[in-house]
C-alpha cells in the first residue's frame, strides 16, 4: 500500500505538469510509457540487451538492471524527501560562511534506504572532515552503481546538474512551485558513467560544464540517463543536446 501511496502522488504530479506546460514526448528507459515505470521499477528492461551489446558484453543484464533499480530509487527519494521536509535538497548544505560541506546525496540517504550511514555522518562538518572521510571511502549500497569501476569504493556515477537555475539548487531548497516548467520538464541528475565522484563530496556538474561536453554517449547505454522530477528515467544522446538545454533549466518556458 505504501508504493501504491508513492505511485499514485507521483502520478498527479505528471498530470499537474501535463496541464502545466505539456507533455514533450520521449521514448523512457523504464517502459514503453509512463505508466510501466510502477511495474518494471528501474530495470530498463526495453533496452538493457542492447546497453549490454554495445558494451561489448563487459556489462550483465544483472548489473544493468541493479544500476537502473538504484537509480529509480534514487529519483523516487527526492520525493520522499520532499514530502518530509516540504522542499527538494540543495545542492549541497553550507557553514556558516557560505561555503559547501556535503553534498545533496547525503541527504537523500534515508529515502534510499541508508539511515544508519546517514546517522553516523556529522552534517556540521565537511565531507572530508576526519569523521565523514571514513564513510566517503565506501559507497552506500543505495548509490552504488556496478557500470563502474571501484563501483564500492567512495564513487558513484549520480551526479547532480546544480546551479541558480536548476532543481538541485545552490542559492535555496526550492518547492515544486518554483519549478515553473513543471515536474516533467526538469532535470535533476544523471548516471555520468565517465565522470563518477566520490558520493559524499559536493561535487557536481553546472548546466554550463554539462553542455560543454563534446559528447553525451558512454559505452553501456550509447546515451546519457536523466532522473526526471516527476520521478521517471529518460535517455538522451548527442542528438539531443538542446532538449539536454531546456531539461535543466526550471524556468525557461519549455
Amino acid at each position: 500500500m505504501k508504493w501504491r501511496a508513492e505511485f499514485a502522488t507521483l502520478g498527479l504530479l505528471w498530470t499537474v505538469s501535463v496541464i502545466l506546460v505539456g507533455c514533450q514526448k520521449i521514448e523512457p528507459l523504464d517502459g514503453g510509457n509512463a505508466s510501466s515505470t510502477s511495474s518494471n521499477e528501474g530495470s530498463s528492461s526495453s533496452t538493457s540487451g542492447s546497453a549490454v551489446a554495445s558494451a561489448g558484453g563487459s556489462a550483465s543484464s544483472a548489473d544493468v538492471n541493479k544500476a537502473g533499480a538504484n537509480m529509480k530509487r534514487l529519483v523516487l527519494a527526492f520525493h520522499k524527501y520532499y514530502d518530509a521536509n516540504g522542499k527538494m535538497p540543495p545542492a549541497y548544505t553550507k557553514d556558516e560562511n557560505g561555503n559547501p560541506l556535503t553534498s545533496w546525496r547525503v541527504l537523500i540517504l534515508p529515502y534510499i534506504g541508508e539511515q544508519a550511514i546517514y546517522d553516523q555522518y556529522d552534517q556540521t562538518k565537511p565531507w572530508d572532515s576526519p569523521e565523514n572521510l571514513r564513510l566517503s571511502k565506501s559507497t552506500p549500497a543505495g548509490l552504488v552503481n556496478p557500470l563502474i569501476a571501484n563501483a564500492t569504493s567512495g564513487l558513484t556515477p549520480f551526479v547532480g546538474v546544480v546551479g541558480p537555475k536548476t532543481a538541485l539548487n545552490t542559492e535555496k531548497p526550492l518547492r515544486y512551485q518554483d519549478i515553473s516548467d513543471g515536474l516533467i520538464n526538469t532535470a535533476v541528475f544523471i548516471e555520468d558513467l565517465n565522470h563518477p565522484v566520490i558520493w559524499s563530496q559536493p561535487t557536481d556538474l553546472s548546466p554550463e560544464e554539462l553542455l560543454a561536453r563534446s559528447s553525451f554517449e558512454d559505452n553501456v547505454h550509447g546515451g546519457t540517463q536523466f532522473g526526471i522530477a516527476d520521478g521517471h528515467i529518460y535517455q538522451y544522446g548527442n542528438e539531443d543536446r538542446e532538449k539536454i538545454g531546456w531539461l535543466i533549466d526550471i524556468g525557461n518556458g519549455l
